[in-house]
């Protein structure tokens, strides 16, 4: 038996099929993962717990409500498409949830960013998407998430995955007596 699941928008269902390529699939956890919503907006713990179920990595994707956040939230979206089954991603106000960012090591300020954490669990491994948090114009940066910022998503949550990544370190302000004076 096989059943199938039309994604919003889609003109192709998406398959279950119990058995691939010799191992069984959870239909439960399959139907589930694809249920939420590609890129959810959560703010409570409340509001997590139905993506901790699943015991997915976690994306998160840190916006600061700049103009570049379309962009970063439409090239996530799109690369989230990829990863249904194997990753959840979240959209975080960079604000509100600084903690979060910089357990994953992403430069303070610096919004959109994108951090990766193999579970939900607060110690669980953390890993900081550096690309496109240089500081730059609203220009460059927006021309990043728009155009370069797609493949190298992929290729970080690839490498991630695949265990081809160190975990980041947790990132933190300067201290104002270790920043350079304005008189040099």
């Amino acid at each position: 038996a096989s059943a199938l699941l039309w994604q919003p928008g889609e003109e192709e269902p998406e398959r279950f099929y119990p058995d691939v390529g010799g191992e069984s699939q959870d239909f439960e956890f399959w139907l589930r993962s694809r249920s939420m919503p590609l890129l959810a907006k959560t703010s409570k713990f409340e509001e997590d717990e139905p993506y901790e179920e699943l015991g997915l990595p976690v994306a998160r994707l840190f916006l600061n409500g700049s103009t570049v956040d379309e962009e970063a939230r439409a090239a996530v979206t799109s690369v989230a498409r990829s990863y249904i089954g194997r990753v959840a991603f979240f959209v975080r106000n960079a604000t509100a949830k600084s903690h979060e960012w910089r357990q994953h090591g992403l430069p303070p300020g610096r919004s959109p960013s994108l951090g990766l954490a193999l579970s939900m669990q607060h110690n669980a491994s953390k890993f900081g998407f550096l690309a496109g948090t240089e500081p730059a114009t609203p220009e460059a940066m927006a021309a990043f998430w728009r155009e370069d910022a797609r493949p190298r998503l992929t290729a970080f949550l690839d490498d991630v995955l695949e265990g081809r990544l160190e975990p980041s370190k947790m990132s933190e302000i300067p201290p104002e007596d270790a920043l350079p004076s304005a008189s040099g």
